[in-house]
């Protein structure tokens, strides 16, 4: 099996763009002006209802195998502290085509710090886990769909049409191994 290394970078506004958005205050004007506060909208989609949930992910390494993407909700991510994780993403791909995954070399990876949350683009790849730097537990709230979450949780792989997920080892001999 072939390794490929990936070497996190810093998450900010331009490097993340072609994923998504960060949740935190953008370099342009805010979108909206309150008596004592400024907002800056960030931009988030869904099919069907809203589903809210806290993900504990636990220090276990940092390989992996499996990227998914999902087609109805454009995921968001917000850290519930500072333990720094590795979160590895690809470019969202045509969702009509199954046949369009990312090449393992197209595989990038962010380091979230914790000072802000982010969006992910609907069909951005994505790993099922964000990886903590050290033996410690990120929590993370996460913004998706609920019709999604049943699906991940009832139905079989094969049957899902809300997202879709690849294990690299099975389809391309390759684990990728996540580093700053």
């Amino acid at each position: 099996m072939r390794v490929v290394d990936i070497k996190a970078e810093l998450m900010t506004e331009e490097s993340f763009r072609p994923y998504g958005a960060l949740l935190a205050r953008r370099s342009g004007p805010p979108d909206f002006h309150g008596l004592k506060s400024e907002g800056w909208k960030t931009p988030f989609e869904i099919d069907g209802s809203p589903m809210l949930m806290v993900l504990v992910s636990r220090f276990s390494g940092m390989r992996f195998t499996k990227l998914e993407r999902h087609f109805g909700v454009s995921q968001t991510f917000i850290p519930l502290g500072p333990v720094p994780a590795l979160l590895a993403v690809a470019a969202p791909t045509d969702p009509g085509d199954p046949e369009a995954i990312p090449n393992p070399e197209d595989v990038h990876a962010f380091v979230v710090d914790g000072s802000c949350g982010y969006v992910l683009k609907r069909g951005t790849w994505h790993s099922l886990d964000r990886y903590p730097l050290y033996p410690a537990e990120s929590r993370i709230v996460i913004l998706s769909s609920n019709e999604t979450q049943v699906e991940l949780e009832t139905k079989d792989q094969p049957t899902w049409r809300l997202t879709q997920a690849v294990d690299y080892e099975e389809r391309f001999g390759v684990s990728f191994q996540l580093g700053v």
